[in-house]
């Protein structure tokens, strides 16, 4: 019997994603928000706070709302 080469699975990195209670809003807080503690909805209008989240494949901005 011939052995196979064994291969990792593909690990995909995951972030952060947050959604806000108040409107809804689902954006990926940058490194330095999460830092800070400044996790608030990034929705000048909105003014809310964010209770939900969930880990996601990071987006293919560099931070701030997805």
């Amino acid at each position: 019997m011939t052995d196979l080469p064994t291969t990792a699975p593909v690990q995909m990195p995951l972030a952060v994603v947050l959604t806000c209670c108040t409107c809804d809003t689902t954006y990926e807080p940058t490194p330095e928000a999460i830092a800070r503690g400044r996790l608030g909805c990034p929705d000048p209008d909105c003014g809310g706070w964010t209770f939900s989240s969930a880990l996601s494949v990071p987006s293919t901005t560099t931070g701030g709302a997805a």
